[in-house]
């Protein structure tokens, strides 16, 4: 169990400020415990996952997963709990109902606890409940940079369809985080396939289209810097990135 000062450790490793560290150390943690809890009915997926096992620089703040099999959330959650609690950290947890997911909030007294409640870490976990996996899942190991957390292995959906689901979530909601997400998969070279976009879109009612893909890039541009501030150190010009999504896509107008 590391300390606060241990933590400072991190500071020029990681790029993140020490909040953003101390929740690094406890979404591996929590993940950790977690592949324990289970076998092959969640595959983990977005921000954090891209960030924990191919690079993202930038912070990731929920634990993002989609149910593939039955499993008994609210018992693995109260496990997982339970595993942080014998770690030495005083954990608590709700749970959020949503249509189409089971999020929960996890409380941990963790590192950086002082004694007050807004020291007090929380983690958001979103599980979706619409199975929507398309391809075989990947298995991957994670190697924390936290001396006291061990290498876990953990299912991840496969970075394809990772990069596809970005796509969609452009189309669906005004979030910076997710083009400069997108933006960092395409310079992995990380193939942008239409038939496959094209089954992720279908199961949520919805149809690929450049053109309004094009418009859904643009409309961050005033949220661009303000939004990734909190996320990243060295912000990007947003026409830079944008000239370079373009030509990934091929949008030559």
């Amino acid at each position: 169990m590391l300390d606060k000062r241990e933590l400072e450790k991190f500071k020029l490793s990681s790029g993140f400020n020490l909040g953003q560290i101390e929740k690094d150390y406890l979404q591996n943690l929590f993940l950790l415990f977690f592949s324990r809890n289970i076998k092959d009915e969640i595959i983990f997926k977005g921000g954090t996952a891209i960030q924990k096992i191919y690079g993202l620089n930038r912070f990731s703040e929920d634990l993002d997963f989609t149910l593939i099999k039955d499993l008994d959330l609210d018992s693995v959650i109260e496990q997982v709990s339970k595993n942080l609690i014998n770690f030495g950290f005083e954990t608590s947890y709700e749970l959020l109902k949503s249509k189409s997911s089971k999020n929960y909030r996890l409380r941990i007294k963790g590192p950086l606890f002082d004694g007050t409640d807004k020291t007090i870490a929380s983690l958001r976990i979103e599980v979706s409940l619409r199975n929507d996996s398309v391809l075989e899942p990947d298995l991957k190991e994670i190697i924390p940079l936290y001396q006291d957390i061990q290498p876990y292995i953990i299912l991840v959906m496969n970075i394809q369809e990772i990069l596809a689901e970005k796509i969609r979530t452009i189309m669906q909601r005004e979030k910076a985080r997710d083009v400069y997400d997108l933006w960092f998969l395409l310079k992995k070279n990380i193939k942008i396939d239409y038939k496959l976009i094209d089954e992720k879109f279908k199961i949520y009612e919805l149809i690929f289209n450049k053109d309004i893909f094009l418009r859904k890039l643009k409309e961050t541009e005033k949220i661009w810097k303000q939004e990734l501030s909190g996320y990243i150190s060295l912000i990007p010009d947003f026409n830079n990135i944008l000239k370079e999504i373009r030509k990934y896509f091929k949008i030559t107008y």
